[in-house]
C-alpha cells in the first residue's frame, strides 16, 4: 500500500505519543507505537506511478503555500481493522487542497481506497491500526479522555509513503516552495 501524505513536524510527533504513554500507564498496553512517520494521509492506493507522482509533487511545491491544520480529540474507525486516530478539523482550505491533490494525482494510483475520495474523506492522524491493541476499549477511552490533543500543525510538504506487512517508510518528500527533502 502507498499513500500521498503530509509528514508531521517532529515537534508534533512527541504530542502524538501522548495517547500511548497514557495507555501504557493506565491500561498496561506496551509496545504500541504511532506510525514510524506520523502523517496526515491525503489518499491511499495499492500502488502509485512514482515517477509521475514525483513530477506532480514538484508542481505542487511551486503552487502551495504552507498552512496550518488543527486537531482535537480522539476518533475510532470501526470495522474489520479498527483504527484509533486524532481527528483533523475540516476547513475550506484543507478541503480545497485535498480536492486539488486528489484531482491531480488520483489517475496515477491503482486500486484507490474510496475512504479518501473528496466526498468520503475524514482527515485524521492515525495513532494505531493494530486491532489487538484496541481490545479493552473502556480502559482506552478512560485513559485518553483527559489527554489534550489540541494541536496546530504546519502543512508544508507532500510525501509518498508505503506500508507493507514487514516494513513501512518514505519513498520521497517534496517541501512546499523549497524542493525535495
Amino acid at each position: 500500500m502507498q499513500a500521498i501524505a503530509t509528514l508531521l513536524n517532529p515537534s508534533v510527533h512527541q504530542k502524538t505519543l501522548e495517547p500511548w504513554q497514557a495507555l501504557e500507564k493506565t491500561c498496561g498496553l506496551s509496545g504500541i507505537k504511532v506510525p514510524n512517520d506520523p502523517h496526515l494521509s491525503w489518499f491511499v492506493a495499492e500502488k502509485f506511478d512514482e515517477s509521475a507522482v514525483k513530477q506532480e509533487f514538484s508542481v505542487f511545491a511551486r503552487e502551495l503555500e504552507e498552512f496550518e491544520i488543527h486537531t482535537n480529540g480522539i476518533g475510532l474507525f470501526t470495522g474489520e481493522r479498527p483504527i484509533l486516530y486524532i481527528p483533523v478539523v475540516k476547513t475550506k482550505q484543507l478541503l480545497d487542497v485535498h480536492a486539488k491533490i486528489w484531482n491531480s494525482l488520483s489517475s496515477y494510483g491503482e486500486n484507490l481506497t474510496d475512504f479518501y475520495s473528496p466526498e468520503n474523506w475524514i482527515p485524521h492522524i492515525t495513532i494505531t491500526s493494530d486491532d489487538s491493541s484496541l481490545i479493552d476499549l473502556g480502559c482506552i477511552l478512560s485513559a485518553l479522555m483527559h489527554v489534550d490533543l489540541k494541536m496546530k500543525i504546519p502543512v508544508d510538504n507532500l510525501a509518498l509513503i508505503f506500508s507493507e506487512e514487514s516494513s513501512a517508510g518514505i519513498n520521497f518528500v517534496q517541501s512546499f516552495n523549497r524542493g525535495e527533502l
